[in-house]
């Protein structure tokens, strides 16, 4: 599985810069019981990516990211930013 969140990381990393940052390290979170979380480091950037199984729950992580950026756009909460949202393969993503 540790293989399957590297290329994860490394695809909505390539995605998010543009080009392809190296991913430094991947790190399991713990906290969530339908997620899996994980801290990506880059060269010069820290991440958090959060990954789900598309089939188990289809539009989460969309609904998820959608309310995040409203909640940041209202600035009347700190909400850190959500960079991106994706597929890869079978998996989704936040980032």
């Amino acid at each position: 599985m540790h293989h399957i969140i590297n290329n994860i990381a490394q695809h909505a990393v390539s995605l998010l810069n543009g080009h392809s940052d190296t991913v430094k390290s991947v790190n399991s979170l713990t906290g969530g019981s339908i997620n899996q979380v994980y801290k990506i480091t880059c060269s010069g950037s820290v991440f958090v990516l959060k990954v789900n199984k598309v089939h188990d729950f289809p539009k989460m992580l969309e609904y998820e990211y959608d309310g995040l950026k409203h909640l940041q756009a209202t600035k009347k909460v700190s909400v850190h930013e959500v960079f991106k949202c994706g597929v890869w393969q079978q998996n989704k993503y936040n980032m």
